[in-house]
């Protein structure tokens, strides 16, 4: 991939696909994205600049705002504190947002195997120092950034050994020092990012141009299913290799992006219409049913 984009550069380049489609769609991952990573999932925090930039935003007429992220639902939003946007958790399993809600009914199948397995995990864990057992609605994650390279093995063999007990049921899911067990249903961030995008479309009438932030492994399925619908924007130094069209340095360069493409301060709304546009294609349905 080539050098890193610089964020003015890139703003530009979103203002004008905005300005021609009449309407804007911005979806970011969370943590490694909006967030830096912390050493521990409870200490990352959006920084309150960052955050008055997203309001900013999320309330700009023709602009949509949609976080998601491999948290629990309620976690992201209550990280985020911007109830004007959409939050997807769970790497986009349950979706909630202004006008629409989805909750993959296959994958909430799994909730009770999955409880009983964060038990279980945090039981055989407990004795390694640094590992860190997260129970989620829709998944188990084991963080271990902290921990001892000699306790890797035992990390990994005991989430191995869980998704074969568990199988077909639950599969693996690999991020940055983290395994996650979740639901080995067909839907990641990728069909996530589409549904977004066609539901929002659908209920603003508007045909947005799109882009998508991330920089986790689980992010790649956005920058693909997106391929030729979006511009995709790889964070940070795992840019290589990666299916995006872009990338940035970092979560700084995220920050000055989305800061050179909010309004103002006090101008969000204020005396323009959204322009509007339509499309003859048909927006895409959902992948399964929808709450």
């Amino acid at each position: 991939m080539r050098a890193p984009s610089s964020p003015a550069l890139l703003a530009t380049e979103v203002r004008e696909a905005a300005r021609e489609r009449g309407a804007l769609l911005i979806m970011a991952d969370f943590d490694g994205t909006l967030a830096p990573i912390a050493n521990t999932p409870s200490e990352a925090r959006l920084a309150p600049p960052a955050r008055k930039v997203l309001a900013r935003l999320a309330t700009a007429p023709g602009v949509g705002l949609a976080v998601i992220s491999g948290r629990d639902l309620p976690d992201i939003k209550t990280r985020m504190d911007l109830p004007d946007i959409i939050h997807a958790g769970c790497h986009g399993l349950v979706i909630e947002g202004p006008g629409m809600g989805f909750t993959h009914l296959q994958a909430a199948e799994c909730r009770q195997i999955l409880k009983g397995l964060a038990t279980d995990l945090i039981e055989k864990l407990s004795g390694l120092r640094g590992v860190e057992v997260e129970p989620k609605e829709f998944g188990v994650a084991v963080h271990y950034r902290r921990a001892y390279p000699s306790d890797l093995a035992e990390v990994f063999f005991q989430v191995e050994e869980a998704r074969e007990a568990h199988a077909p049921h639950l599969t693996t899911r690999p991020g940055k020092k983290v395994l996650e067990l979740v639901p080995n249903v067909p839907w990641n961030k990728g069909e996530c990012a589409l549904w977004i995008r066609d539901r929002w479309a659908r209920t603003q009438s508007l045909d947005p141009a799109v882009v998508y932030l991330g920089d986790d492994e689980t992010d790649e399925s956005a920058f693909q299913a997106l391929r030729g619908k979006a511009l995709t924007v790889r964070v940070g130094s795992g840019h290589r290799g990666s299916r995006a069209a872009r990338w940035v340095t970092d979560v700084s360069a995220v920050h000055r992006f989305l800061a050179a493409l909010a309004p103002p301060e006090g101008a969000e709304g204020e005396g323009r219409e959204a322009p509007r546009a339509t499309t003859g294609e048909p927006p895409r349905g959902p992948a399964v049913e929808s709450a």
